[in-house]
């Protein structure tokens, strides 16, 4: 078997491990000449210079990067379905094409549709990105829920606003923060507590969030931010008028009995002032010696 360098760009080999009777099955776009030897992540690396004694290669075909993938597919899942015997006997841990590499372009599940990406990643997430963000926003308009929406189209939930999410699915964003956050600090820190009262988490809190006035400042403009930012969006607005519309028709009564309770407080109905005089105890009665001294004494007292 030769090697044609103006067709193939690429060959499958076979590497034997003697002292431990065992097969690695790979492919690699080059040629046999150049310094790679395989790509196991079990079987220990070398190069073309330090081969291990009793391990040698043999070269089974030539051809072009996606037949010799093909091919490569073809033959890891005969060995897998023969059984553990003959499965245990090799080093390769993947077999399916979706794991091995790229077969033909449309249908690997790395394939971005003809762009080569690179240095042009970032660009191409962002655009992405905004795409979904849209096809969110339009879903939206529809007036589909986040779950229909879930169902429908899942690429455009990660462009589903925060503050429209179910409270479920906060809880759980929240408890996958915490989940990871735990386990890159996990033997960083001595105290998980993050209360000011701390000696350990109260600098920490102060250095990276200041002080209960900053922080309430910084909330203030952010909340002001925010509000305009609302404001502005007719989709949010939409979604905070539908949700109060849904309240007030759930709570008609429990409306009315708080309307009718600060009524009652604010409200109150003083009895009117008694000028009659009844009430006085000298009313139709003369003024006596006895009663004017009682009246002057009184006076005095006072």
């Amino acid at each position: 078997m030769q090697l044609d360098l103006f067709k193939d760009t690429a060959f499958l080999y076979l590497w034997y491990d003697s002292p431990n009777k065992k097969y690695y099955l790979g492919k690699h776009k080059g040629t046999p000449e150049d310094s790679y030897t395989h790509s196991s992540t079990v079987w220990g690396s070398f190069t073309k210079n330090n081969i291990p004694k009793g391990v040698r290669r043999r070269i089974l075909a030539y051809g072009t990067d996606e037949s010799m993938v093909e091919l490569e597919v073809k033959l890891l899942t005969n060995r897998k379905k023969k059984g553990k015997l003959y499965w245990d006997r090799y080093y390769n841990v993947k077999w399916t094409t979706r794991a091995v590499g790229a077969l033909k372009l449309e249908k690997n599940h790395k394939w971005k549709g003809g762009i080569s990406l690179g240095k042009k990643r970032p660009g191409y997430q962002k655009k992405r990105y905004a795409n979904r963000k849209k096809l969110c926003k339009k879903l939206m308009a529809q007036g589909l829920t986040f779950y229909q929406i879930k169902e429908k189209c899942p690429q455009a939930i990660i462009a589903y606003p925060r503050d429209l999410l179910p409270q479920e699915e906060k809880d759980r964003i929240a408890a996958r923060q915490r989940k990871n956050y735990r386990k890159k600090h996990k033997h960083k820190r001595e105290c998980y507590c993050r209360q000011y009262s701390c000696h350990y988490c109260g600098p920490l809190l102060i250095a990276s969030y200041g002080t209960a006035e900053e922080r309430k400042e910084k909330r203030k403009k952010y909340d002001a931010e925010k509000y305009y930012k609302d404001k502005s969006d007719p989709l949010k607005l939409a979604h905070k008028q539908k949700v109060a519309k849904e309240w007030e028709e759930k709570n008609k009564e429990k409306r009315k009995n708080k309307k009718k309770e600060w009524y009652k407080k604010t409200y109150v109905k003083k009895p009117r002032r008694d000028m009659s005089g009844k009430n006085n105890p000298f009313y139709g009665k003369k003024h006596t010696p006895e009663s004017i001294k009682q009246m002057s004494n009184s006076s005095k007292t006072k």
